[in-house]
């Protein structure tokens, strides 16, 4: 067992059927194999980086060179419609994982929830995603989605933490034409 995502977000696994489901806290943990592994498409270097294309929900995520060889993990959040009288809604995460990290040895995950536009609303605050006081802060968007991370995403006693806070302070997230074909 280990965590996946210090943050108050209710997720399951989007493939096996399984009907799993876990609420992650900094202080509780998520199997290993409980999202899906999806390919992890680079769309090349730039410079020093690595950018993680997904042509599905129209992204691209520019990563350190450090970061060649990231794992991408499909799963996906639920939270509470304020506006709808808390009827539930959910959504994908996509959670990018550094080369390194081992279960043994875990380091800080990139969380990106994605919602519809209709879900985020005019600002944001019609999911209740958390606990937390704050809300989830937007990474980017396209004319389908918002990309955001998770409130309080960020746990500062996991390896690798000012890395990741340091690049997504970078404005990592550029939105992509979106492909309607299914990925691999």
């Amino acid at each position: 067992m280990r965590r996946i995502i210090p943050s108050l977000i209710w997720f399951s696994a989007l493939a096996g059927g399984s009907g799993y489901a876990a609420k992650a806290t900094a202080a509780a943990d998520v199997p290993y194999d409980s999202c899906a592994v999806l390919p992890a498409t680079e769309a090349g270097a730039t410079g020093n980086n690595v950018v993680y294309l997904n042509r599905k929900y129209g992204f691209s995520f520019s990563l350190p060179s450090s970061w060649k060889g990231f794992r991408v993990l499909a799963c996906q959040w639920s939270g509470a419609n304020a506006a709808r009288h808390g009827q539930e809604e959910t959504g994908p995460l996509l959670v990018i994982r550094h080369p390194l990290d081992t279960e043994e040895d875990p380091r800080m995950d990139i969380p990106i929830m994605i919602y519809r536009k209709r879900q985020w609303g005019k600002d944001g605050t019609n999911l209740i995603v958390s606990a937390a006081g704050v809300g989830p802060s937007e990474l980017g968007r396209n004319r389908e989605y918002v990309f955001v991370l998770p409130p309080r995403f960020a746990d500062v006693d996991v390896e690798g933490a000012q890395e990741v806070l340091d690049i997504v302070t970078r404005h990592p997230l550029r939105a992509v034409r979106i492909s309607h074909e299914p990925e691999p």
